[in-house]
Order: structure tokens, then sequence, then C-alpha cells
């Protein structure tokens, strides 16, 4: 991953928004292994990412975030496991992204759904978002 993160960081803008639009359309996409993905890739790119590419990224994880907490949306079972490691993988990367700043209003207004999750790690994720 260090290896992808020195790239991205040395790419020409035009290259970092190619790869920021593949990353939306991952974070976004009908298919919950696609998200993960997206999101991962938030996670490994985040270091090198400017002010406003970095303030997409958070945009674009709160997106997921509020898309992953309703746990009665209706995909079925099969994607739970693959949902709650997209949702908390999300969360550690908001936390990593918006340290020291204010969290998105989209995403303080999923904090009590996300405190009552289902999923442990997810409510310890979501304690730290509130704690920070």
């Amino acid at each position: 991953s260090s290896g992808i993160n020195a790239e991205y960081g040395r790419s020409p803008e035009e290259h970092q928004n190619k790869i920021f639009t593949v990353i939306d359309s991952w974070s976004t996409d009908k298919k919950v292994k696609h998200r993960y993905l997206g999101v991962q890739l938030i996670g490994i790119l985040h270091d090198q990412a400017t002010t406003k590419r970095a303030n997409g990224f958070v945009s674009l994880l709160s997106g997921v975030i509020a898309t992953h907490c309703d746990v009665t949306d209706g995909e079925n079972e099969a994607n739970t496991t693959v949902r709650d490691q997209v949702l908390y993988t999300a969360i550690v990367n908001m936390l990593k992204l918006t340290e020291g700043k204010d969290l998105p209003k989209m995403v303080v207004d999923k904090l009590g759904d996300l405190l009552v999750y289902p999923h442990q790690w997810i409510r310890q994720a979501a304690c730290q978002l509130v704690g920070q």
C-alpha cells in the first residue's frame, strides 16, 4: 500500500482526478464489494491527498456511512459481513481524515444509528467518532 500511496502522491493532478472518479464510482456502486474496495482505497490514499482531495474523500465516506447504517434496507444476509466491513473501514478512514475537525452533518445525523448498530466494532468506532 505504501507503493500505491507514493505513486499517487507523485501523479499529476489530472491522474489523481481520474483515480478519484474511479473511487467515487466504486464507493457508490450497487455491489457492496465494490464499495468496500473504494473505501479501502481511500484509506490507502488519504496520506497523499491534498486538502481539496481529502474533503472529497470525506464527502464520499459520509455517503457510504449514511447508506450503510440502515441494516433493514433489504440487502440479502450474505452481504451483512461485507457491509459491516465497509462501514467499519469507512468510519476508521473518517476518523483519520477528520482528526481535529468537525464531522460532516451527514455523519453526525447517523451517530445514533451507529451507536446501536448490531456489530460491536461499528459501535466502538462510532464511540471514537463521538469522542473526537
